[in-house]
């Protein structure tokens, strides 16, 4: 917690620089889902570029933790703005050069309506978005680093078919993910 609130504390201090920004907004983000200690993140008001948290114009992946966090905390407003946010940036990426690109915010959007609709008890529904997510991620490079997107798409259908009691099919799923990026730790 010390290195993201010197993160952020640097970030304030830096508001014209977007690489700090963006670096601070990937940090929480990373912590926020890494940890599941869901809490309120404020979303941007304005329309987003490739993400953006206030004042930090940082990342999808933060436009997704606050979407995620919210969901968990009940708060389906927020979710539904973070939610809106992806399917934009979405949008914006697919009319681009780079269909490519807009994957991993298609892959953000399905993970996000799979946690909204989870916590409605629309498991089925949650269940269809997830299964679209994996199919995305499959069609993608397995990441060199850090996971992109931010949450594997099979580790959050294997949570949920775990809440389920469905632990074989839930193994499956984690390890699907752990083909995907050896000695994950999460």
């Amino acid at each position: 917690q010390k290195c993201v609130d010197q993160a952020k504390a640097v970030a304030d201090k830096n508001l014209d620089n977007p690489r700090i920004r963006d670096g601070y907004a990937a940090m929480k983000a990373r912590q926020v889902v890494e940890t599941a200690k869901w809490e309120k993140l404020p979303l941007p008001t304005g329309a987003v570029r490739d993400g953006g948290a206030p004042g930090y114009d940082g990342s999808a992946a933060y436009v997704f933790a606050a979407g995620v966090s919210a969901a968990n905390l009940g708060d389906l407003a927020t979710a539904n703005v973070a939610l809106d946010k992806l399917k934009a940036m979405r949008v914006q990426a697919e009319s681009g050069s780079n269909a490519y690109r807009a994957k991993p915010f298609a892959i953000m959007e399905k993970e996000v309506a799979a946690v909204i609709a989870s916590t409605q008890k629309d498991t089925a529904a949650a269940e269809k978005q997830l299964k679209e997510a994996t199919e995305l991620e499959l069609s993608l490079d397995a990441p060199s680093g850090p996971p992109e997107p931010i949450k594997p798409s099979f580790e959050l259908y294997g949570a949920l078919l775990q809440s389920q009691g469905k632990a074989k099919e839930a193994a499956a799923q984690f390890d699907q993910s752990l083909m995907r990026m050896p000695n994950r730790r999460a």
